[in-house]
């Protein structure tokens, strides 16, 4: 009888240590991806709500309001039929706030009378310098 009751136990604890070698298992070979999506995702960019307005395209003023959280650096793209160019610029833009930029002739296509739009997105910059672009660009047309 005795036997009996110790060789469940045995069993049982058997049992138990197969399942948390299958939960390691498992841990292993899922960790990897879980850490490459976090790092990949960039919540910071929810953030960032931009809204872009042409001032003067063949001027190459625009006006640049930040709907939602504080930016420091901008990229611009100009378009034309033709051609784009893309431009970073150093901004301060405190949320709620506005501020105009302009694009000098070397940072637009040219000419810029047949710009036909512009698209600026932020970009973050991080405590050890690298920098994060934001894929969702606010538009203004240029018409």
């Amino acid at each position: 009888m005795k036997k009996r009751g110790l060789s469940s136990i045995v069993a049982t604890v058997l049992i138990i240590l197969l399942v948390i070698v299958a939960i390691g298992i498992v841990w292993a070979v899922l960790k990897p991806s879980i850490t490459k999506s976090a790092q990949s995702a960039n919540l910071d960019c929810i953030k960032i709500d931009l809204e872009l307005e042409a001032m003067n395209c063949s001027a190459g003023q625009f006006r640049v309001t930040s709907k939602a959280g504080d930016v420091t650096k901008l990229r611009f793209v100009t378009e034309s039929a033709t051609d784009s160019k893309v431009q970073d610029k150093v901004v301060s833009i405190k949320q709620l706030a506005s501020t105009v930029v302009t694009l000098t002739e070397t940072e637009t296509v040219m000419p810029r009378i047949n710009m036909t739009q512009a698209k600026v997105t932020a970009i973050l910059v991080s405590e050890d310098g690298t920098e994060k672009i934001c894929e969702i660009p606010a538009t203004a047309s240029c018409s």
